[in-house]
């Protein structure tokens, strides 16, 4: 229990079998609760632009975006909205 736990496998992975490319990237904060609207879209527009200077570093698109939310009684709320094109932009995401 404790290797499933920390995420160690007992399955063996052959050389080759992982081909390196990366398939996800985030970014998470956390931050004091917003109450006003445009409060909440300026701290958006800056999660979002320093995810756009991580993707544009790294050198990788996306076509899915997810957007995820806890509250302070700690309820998750996520919501995901899968693109036709592949972006990194800040002005596309």
């Amino acid at each position: 229990m404790i290797r499933c736990a920390l995420g160690v496998s007992r399955s063996e992975h052959e050389e080759g079998d992982d081909d390196g490319i990366q398939k996800s990237i985030s970014n998470s904060t956390t931050f004091r609760p917003i109450y006003k609207y445009e409060d909440f879209l300026e701290k958006l527009v800056e999660i979002s632009e320093e995810l756009s200077e991580r993707m544009e570093k790294h050198q990788i698109m996306g076509r899915t975006i997810t957007v995820e939310f806890k509250s302070t009684k700690f309820d998750l709320k996520n919501k995901s909205m899968g693109l036709n094109n592949y972006i990194s932009s800040i002005e596309e995401i």
